[in-house]
């Protein structure tokens, strides 16, 4: 799960750095002017960021206290924020709340409790939100409940208007957009729920990686 761990954050420790264009404050630098140069992004200084994600203009990231932050483009509010504010130019805590719902070992019956991020995959419209007990939450435009899939899932990745998850078994799952093929379920449709990606027996899936309108993904034989 380590090795899984959003692959948008290569760094550790309290700081987060950015450079490059800041239309919509994407830098998190308190403005919308460019820089050539990584510079601080000093709303996060204080917090040791686990998890940073940003496919298109709008940020997100998990701090280890299980703690989210939004920035850049809120138009339909997939930094978690609302879009009562287009553009978030420095990060800003997300008063998120949603709940995981788990099984009673005693009799079976449905209970609830506090989500804890632990992962985000940010898309152009649409954020995905991993909880440490692998379920997947969405904020922004037309963020409905997503579909629980069978099994935790471990690792979730956005591409522009798609999503790709992984499960603790190894499992493949994608929805969203699909008329590039980009979901890999063999047709052009759009899904608004995780449909399992079909594999041969005994093929597994150690990773993946989302473009804009592709996808990329590592099989192993088991």
């Amino acid at each position: 799960q380590q090795q899984q761990q959003q692959q948008e954050s290569p760094h550790s420790g309290s700081n987060v750095w950015s450079c490059g264009w800041a239309a919509d404050g994407q830098t998190g630098a308190g403005s919308t002017a460019r820089s050539s140069t990584l510079r601080r992004v000093t709303g996060l200084a204080n917090s040791r960021v686990v998890a940073l994600s940003s496919r298109a203009d709008a940020c997100m990231a998990v701090t280890a206290a299980g703690t989210l932050y939004g920035w850049g483009n809120s138009e339909y509010g997939q930094t978690g924020l609302g879009s009562a504010v287009a553009q978030v130019v420095s990060p800003t805590l997300v008063q998120w709340e949603a709940f995981d719902s788990v099984k009673k070992e005693e009799d079976g019956s449905e209970a609830f409790v506090r989500a804890v991020p632990v992962g985000v995959a940010s898309g152009s419209c649409v954020s995905a939100i991993l909880s440490a007990r692998g379920q997947i939450f969405t904020v922004g435009q037309d963020s409905d409940p997503v579909k629980r899939i069978p099994d935790p899932v471990k690792f979730v990745a956005a591409g522009a208007d798609f999503f790709a998850a992984i499960t603790e078994r190894d499992a493949l799952y994608t929805w969203g957009l699909g008329r590039s093929g980009q979901l890999g379920v063999n047709n052009l449709q759009i899904s608004s729920q995780p449909v399992r990606v079909p594999f041969a027996a005994g093929r597994r899936v150690s990773a993946v990686a989302c473009g804009f309108n592709h996808a990329l993904a590592i099989v192993t034989e088991a």
